[in-house]
């Protein structure tokens, strides 16, 4: 039974050029009957912490990777994927933890979602699997069909096309940037009549981004992340302008004036910049600064940027990587209302794969980068995106994380008033944050929670940011506000 278990798992030896389909049929019956059967209904009811955290199997995996990888672990945790399940994630201690950090957003189903397992027993997932084709010259013969159900029926308003990049973050916005200054230039014209030099002497655009904001560690990206100073140590980048952002105070309703005038200081800041610099080929900007701090900003503040993009004839490039499909719908600055939408937004993280949305007028003539193409894209991560979207609509799962988000910003108000040792709850959906007094508070509540099962980060200065998944319930938040409410300085 084993030899027939593993020689049933192996879908290459039915090859449809001899094999009969109703052999092939025959086949994948028995192979679902044969393949492991997953427990669905294996979500902890509580978290359980068998060690501190991190406990001494995690500390010893540290060390052992440290001599393979010298990767950043700032928010360093091993599990075990095969135990994790829903809204809980076990760690290498055997540790059960409410994960309301999701990968940095990356976990729209959570762990080990049943119709994501049912998936992977589909008959033609095995082939997208197993086969890396360049699809920039080896088209999946589905291709149309896998591209309308993942990225292109979920397109932004607006937008009218979409270009996949290579899985993360970073190569989404660098290929923003290039494909802004393609546009601009006519490289057969220089490559008819100027030498290198002179490329090299016209080519001096650049991309403005704002305070805070972070937009990925790669070349050009890099020269627009502002967030953190350190990201930027040790490394030559462009010498790109920056805006300044605007500081809000909460709550909104008691500091309404202050925040009208601090975001009119910035915008008028910004046309100075677009006035002075005449070299300007996009702006790019997060709905809300994530790894900045969580930082918020008004309707008002948003239309200003955008009417100030079109008026100097700058490309307006919305980063929708950490807040997409995070906010109760998939696409945060929807909320907003433009009436002139983003001209690029790009993606990552919640929907497994990435890449650019963009007006038809954004393409320029000649496109070409290294992270540029569906060639860049896993045929199985377009699957998975597909289901993910089936699931979003059958369970109304947007509707759910924004009624879910609201029950705890609520709760969270109400203690907020006997306790002042957390402030500034702000978000929406999935994307919520609130404050400490400072980075040290802040860094003590992070240690506290995860030994008490709760898995969360910071970001910016002294904020605690979550991130669960969609499918996070009320009772989750429950066990978060215990914690809070259990939690002094």
């Amino acid at each position: 039974m084993v030899f027939l278990y593993h020689r049933l798992l192996r879908p290459s030896i039915l090859d449809p050029e001899f094999v009969p389909r109703f052999i092939r049929e025959i086949y994948y019956k028995i192979r679902r009957r044969l393949l492991p059967k997953v427990n669905f209904k294996t979500e902890a009811q509580a978290p359980v912490m068998m060690t501190e955290f991190p406990g001494p199997q995690m500390k010893a995996l540290l060390n052992d990777v440290e001599t393979v990888s010298q990767d950043n672990m700032n928010h360093y945790i091993f599990i075990n994927y095969d135990k994790s399940y829903g809204n809980y994630l076990v760690d290498s201690d055997n540790n059960t933890m409410i994960d309301l950090f999701g990968s940095i957003s990356s976990m729209p189903l959570g762990y080990n979602h049943k119709d994501i397992i049912q998936l992977t027993h589909q008959r033609d997932y095995p082939n997208y699997f197993v086969n890396r084709a360049d699809l920039n010259s080896y088209y999946d013969s589905n291709i149309v069909n896998l591209l309308q159900d993942s990225v292109y029926n979920i397109k932004p308003t607006g937008l009218d096309k979409v270009i996949m990049t290579c899985g993360c973050g970073s190569s989404a916005n660098e290929l923003a940037y290039k494909m802004s200054m393609l546009r601009r230039c006519d490289k057969a014209h220089h490559l008819r009549k100027s030498d290198l030099i002179d490329i090299s002497s016209e080519n001096k655009l650049s991309i403005l981004s704002f305070e805070n904001g972070f937009h990925g560690r790669l070349g050009g990206t890099l020269a627009t992340t502002r967030s953190k100073y350190i990201h930027k140590l040790g490394f030559s980048s462009f010498d790109w302008p920056s805006a300044p952002f605007p500081i809000i105070k909460y709550p909104l309703d008691q500091f309404e004036s202050e925040n009208i005038k601090e975001e009119d200081r910035c915008l008028e800041a910004l046309e100075k910049i677009l006035k002075n610099k005449k070299n300007i080929a996009a702006m790019v900007l997060e709905p809300a600064q994530a790894e900045g701090g969580d930082n918020w900003f008004s309707q008002r503040y948003i239309t200003g940027i955008r009417k100030l993009a079109s008026e100097y004839k700058v490309d307006f490039i919305i980063d929708e990587v950490q807040t997409g499909m995070a906010t109760g719908r998939y696409w945060a600055h929807e909320d907003y209302n433009f009436d002139n939408p983003p001209d690029m937004v790009t993606f990552s993280k919640k929907f497994q794969v990435s890449g650019i949305y963009m007006k038809n007028e954004m393409i320029p003539q000649n496109l070409s980068s290294d992270f540029c193409g569906e060639g860049c894209v896993d045929l199985f991560r377009l699957k998975t995106l597909g289901t993910i979207n089936k699931v979003i609509q059958r369970d109304n799962l947007f509707k759910k994380s924004v009624e879910t988000g609201n029950y705890f910003i609520n709760n969270f108000k109400e203690m907020q008033g006997k306790r002042n040792n957390f402030t500034d709850i702000r978000g929406k959906g999935s994307f919520i944050a609130f404050n400490l007094k400072d980075s040290a508070a802040r860094d003590k509540f992070i240690h506290f929670a995860r030994n008490r099962g709760i898995f969360i980060a910071g970001c910016g200065v002294r904020t605690v940011r979550l991130r669960p998944s969609l499918i996070l319930e009320t009772k989750h938040y429950d066990y978060l506000g215990r914690v809070l409410n259990s939690f002094d300085l």
